[in-house]
């Protein structure tokens, strides 16, 4: 295949025309974000946009910003992701395509909540949603309306988050568009851990896993699995579903949430402290510190410090968390941060301390219980997350 890649780079390059040249560096791109394999797709589809613009072709340059788009938020340059999809989806409604101006737009949704901006994440969504309905293009419509979710579980508004990721999957499903099922289905185990329903979580991701879906997604249902067991304290099947993953799935398409504290402390429990420290190191180094998966990051610094017996740098690792997740408006991660800040200060002798963060956390709890229209799912969150809360009290 690599003599083949070259030929065509050859082809084109020989004929004396940007054009030519664009089509192939932005075939590679494409192929490349097919295979997940980012950093290979970044500099052809660069290369790409910049011929292009060269010979002013506007659609080959929507279609490169639209796949930079995707290799960048894959890759957590989220900012550039932001940029390149805004303009794609700009350049898509200039040229009167309403199906790729949805699919950049949900892009821009992704990228929006890679920087921990959910409302102009769901804004985005909903318009991507809405671009995708006006041509009848079920993908589109599936993959908006993922995003929409996510960015409403983000919000806290926890009822419609998981009633647009349920209507999301099904059609998908409907419409035989695996890819988008598989997602919606990995985002829906997701936001039922957030909930506390493990038993509908860990049933649809076994069954997901069984179906040997592609490696790349096999191995984020694995992950997703490890922390859906961690939640209910089966810390050793939760390190037996992580089996050999590493910190981080490159992926082109944004996947929700990740419990990389879970995984790190799994990782703990099982007595792997070194894989464990650098579990989170290399997290730290891919993240680029981007904004929403800092939070997550700073999750597992704090285990990985209480573990080490150094309570203080946990409790360093998570202020600023907290105060970032405050300002970003995210309440539902927000009450955990806070559950894990109570757990470092009363592991360090604070006990002042550890009942505040845990009050702060209750009362959000509460908020986000109160939300929840179905009194069974009401209790279920309620239980779980307070049984969180209390146990965060307890010096380790």
């Amino acid at each position: 295949m690599n003599e083949l890649l070259a030929q065509l780079l050859q082809s084109a390059a020989a004929a004396g025309d940007p054009l030519p040249q664009a089509q192939a560096e932005w075939t590679l791109a494409q192929m490349y974000q097919y295979l997940a394999r980012l950093e290979d797709g970044q500099p052809h589809a660069e290369r790409a946009l910049a011929l292009a613009t060269a010979a002013g072709d506007a659609e080959l340059a929507a279609r490169c910003l639209n796949v930079l788009s995707y290799l960048y938020s894959g890759s957590y340059q989220a900012e550039r992701a932001r940029q390149a999809s805004a303009e794609a989806g700009q350049r898509y409604a200039d040229l009167g395509n309403p199906a790729m101006e949805s699919d950049s737009l949900a892009q821009l949704a992704c990228a929006h909540i890679r920087l921990g901006q959910p409302r102009p994440a769901l804004a985005a969504g909903r318009r991507s949603q809405q671009r995708a309905e006006a041509v009848e293009n079920h993908w589109g419509i599936a993959n908006g309306q993922l995003q929409v979710a996510v960015a409403l579980a983000e919000l806290g508004e926890l009822d419609p988050a998981l009633q647009a990721v349920r209507e999301a999957v099904a059609l998908a499903r409907d419409r035989q568009i695996l890819f988008v099922a598989a997602l919606g289905e990995l985002t829906l185990a997701y936001m039922l851990r957030g909930l506390f329903q493990l038993d509908e979580a860990q049933s649809l991701l076994e069954g997901f896993i069984a179906r040997q879906p592609p490696e790349s997604i096999r191995v984020r249902a694995a992950v997703e699995l490890c922390a859906v067991l961690a939640v209910r304290g089966d810390w050793a099947a939760a390190r037996q579903a992580l089996g050999q993953a590493g910190p981080l799935v490159a992926h082109p398409l944004f996947l929700a949430g990740r419990g990389l504290w879970l995984e790190a402390e799994a990782l703990l429990r099982a007595g792997e402290p070194e894989r464990a420290h650098e579990y989170v190191a290399e997290w730290g180094r891919v993240i680029r510190a981007t904004p929403r998966a800092s939070l997550d990051h700073a999750r597992a610094v704090a285990v990985v410090h209480l573990f080490d017996g150094q309570p203080d740098l946990a409790v360093a690792a998570l202020r600023p968390a907290a105060e970032a997740a405050a300002s970003l408006d995210l309440p539902q991660e927000l009450w955990q941060i806070l559950a894990a800040l109570a757990r470092a200060q009363a592991a360090g002798g604070d006990a002042a301390g550890a009942q505040q963060a845990r009050e702060q956390a209750r009362g959000i709890v509460s908020s986000l219980g109160d939300s929840l229209a179905d009194e069974a799912a009401r209790q279920t969150f309620m239980i779980g997350a307070n049984k969180q809360i209390e146990a965060a009290g307890r010096p380790d």
